[in-house]
């Protein structure tokens, strides 16, 4: 991917797998648009912080990946944090 165009491959590569069933995890602002479209989307503020547009369009925000991770490995978490 060349700079500038990220935004758009990533979300023609969701609708290509199907949205609805996949997962979207980020941070940046080029990951916002993919993180809003995606059946769950998981922003990841890290030491480098997230771009707001991520964090505003994600259902969970959390601090590490292992953590976003986690919310895969064990469904219960991502349930109680969706009041599914």
């Amino acid at each position: 991917m060349t700079e500038g165009e990220a935004s758009r491959v990533k979300l023609d590569l969701l609708r290509q797998l199907g949205p609805a069933k996949a997962v979207a995890i980020g941070n940046g602002f080029d990951d916002a648009s993919v993180i809003e479209e995606a059946g769950l989307g998981i922003c990841v503020i890290g030491k480098e912080g997230a771009a707001g547009p991520a964090i505003q369009k994600a259902d969970v925000v959390v601090t590490d990946i292992l953590d976003a991770l986690d919310l895969l490995l064990k469904p219960l978490r991502h349930r109680a944090t969706l009041g599914l």
